[in-house]
């Protein structure tokens, strides 16, 4: 039978962790030695590759969580399939030195994020508010008959949005100066909302995690009436662990 592979722990003894696990009955995970002092967190599994449902892919992520609470440990990608029993664990035991690696990274860390937009009609208000030129332009827009200002109403939407990406640069260089220097590493995102300024990934040593709280409350009360923060975590480091091993599809087996 087939494993399905949530992720690698620091140990050296077999441990039933109490969380359901995917697969038919809700399977609970089980660690299973790899040598080296690592050990792989899996439930057996029967039948097609697993579907990306979001019931899937949340047990995946409650079963990091769990064990997170007792363990480093290494995320695998959702959907990691590895053959039965001695084959799967000669995978993972000829990455034992990749796994090592990562643990140097990532342990005693876990990773939070941090996402912070502007309120509705903050950014557009602060923008005309601060540059005449546009505030003049837009008034002078609103008396003129649309059709025969085409053009110069397209010109203005360019300087506005050349100025609200100026204004989003120097914004999360203000938000991101406190918080880098508390976390090992941090990441900048992609922001993908116009109301977006920045979206954060941030590696934590644990012992750091209440400085990086007070240092995003003291943020909330000072921007907390221009500005949203959505933060997050702790979680498994999803973003500063990329482990490569392809999962393997199996062939349709009966469940």
């Amino acid at each position: 039978m087939q494993r399905y592979v949530y992720g690698i722990i620091q140990a050296q003894a077999v441990e039933t962790f109490d969380v359901a696990g995917l697969g038919p009955d809700d399977p609970k995970p089980q660690s299973t030695p790899l040598g080296d002092g690592l050990a792989m967190i899996s439930t057996p599994y029967r039948g097609e590759k697993i579907r990306p449902s979001r019931r899937n892919m949340l047990t995946h992520t409650q079963v990091l969580e769990h064990v997170m609470g007792l363990h480093d440990v290494l995320p695998m990608r959702f959907g990691t399939l590895l053959p039965a029993a001695d084959q799967g664990e000669a995978i993972l035991k000829a990455n034992q030195r990749q796994f090592l690696d990562a643990f140097d990274e990532v342990s005693g860390c876990r990773e939070l994020s941090l996402k912070i937009y502007w309120r509705d009609g903050i950014a557009f208000d602060e923008i005309l508010d601060r540059n005449e030129d546009l505030r003049a332009a837009r008034d002078a827009l609103a008396a003129r008959d649309p059709k025969q200002s085409h053009y110069e109403r397209i010109d203005l939407g360019k300087k506005i949005e050349a100025a609200m990406a100026e204004k989003r640069e120097a914004e999360a260089m203000r938000l991101r100066t406190p918080l880098a220097p508390i976390c090992r590493r941090f990441i900048e995102g992609p922001v993908n909302d116009d109301l977006m300024i920045c979206n954060f990934s941030m590696l934590v040593d644990q012992a750091d995690e209440e400085a990086l709280d007070t240092a995003i409350n003291t943020l909330d009360q000072m921007h907390g009436k221009r500005l949203r923060f959505r933060y997050v975590g702790p979680m498994p480091p999803f973003s500063f662990v990329e482990l490569k091993i392809d999962p393997v599809t199996p062939e349709a087996s009966p469940a």
